[in-house]
């Protein structure tokens, strides 16, 4: 996958990747992400303020994610900067043809990472269930699902290797809250537990594209 048009600026970098545009303020460590029109569509993504509030909270649940800072309008936020040796596929790749590509402790520590995604996502689906009934009108609430509709090797970032490896999944707009609220009536939704199928497919997927880069 291509990283992008990169600009350098003062501070750090610009990026502008498919739609979304990311600033990278490497000076005052932070990272600001402003979302553009999905592709196919017009229109553009827009963010609440609740939604901030849900990632707030599950980013105490699982260490792997990159921290929500504040969001700064409908469809812009910021982030930490989270200083890497690129995502998962670009740090694979710079160590292809070496003795050992990865290394055991290194392999353990990216699948505790890959695999935290699903019951990280349930444990933050019964917090969801504990929340006020009122804000079921956001699909954000009772009955709703905490899903990532993005996992792959691209969206993790290896933070560190060697025998202190540390993993970072990026791309917090992945995360979103599903539930019958989120659609019209005339939108057909699929059963929870064909979500969390998704995103076991996902990982899995995951685990196959990093086989192909050992």
């Amino acid at each position: 996958m291509s990283v992008g048009k990169i600009t350098q600026t003062n501070n750090g970098k610009v990026i502008h990747k498919e739609q979304n545009t990311i600033y990278i303020d490497e000076q005052n460590k932070i990272v600001t992400k402003t979302l553009g029109p999905r592709p196919g569509s017009s229109s553009v993504v827009n963010i609440v303020p609740e939604w901030v509030q849900a990632y707030k909270i599950f980013q105490t649940i699982n260490p792997y994610v990159v921290k929500v800072k504040n969001l700064i309008s409908s469809n812009s936020f910021t982030m930490e900067y989270v200083p890497n040796l690129g995502t998962v596929d670009e740090w694979l790749q710079s160590r292809k043809g070496k003795r050992h590509s990865i290394t055991r402790l290194e392999l353990f520590e990216l699948t505790k990472c890959i695999m935290s995604v699903i019951p990280s996502s349930m444990e933050m689906s019964k917090v969801l269930d504990t929340l006020n009934e009122n804000d079921l009108k956001r699909g954000y609430g009772k009955h709703s699902l905490w899903v990532n509709s993005d996992m792959h090797i691209h969206n993790i970032v290896c933070v560190s290797e060697g025998d202190n490896p540390q993993f970072k999944i990026i791309d917090p707009d992945s995360w979103w809250i599903w539930n019958d609220a989120n659609h019209n009536d005339d939108y057909d939704q699929p059963h929870p537990l064909d979500q969390i199928r998704r995103m076991n497919t996902m990982i899995t997927n995951v685990i196959n594209d990093r086989a192909n880069l050992y």
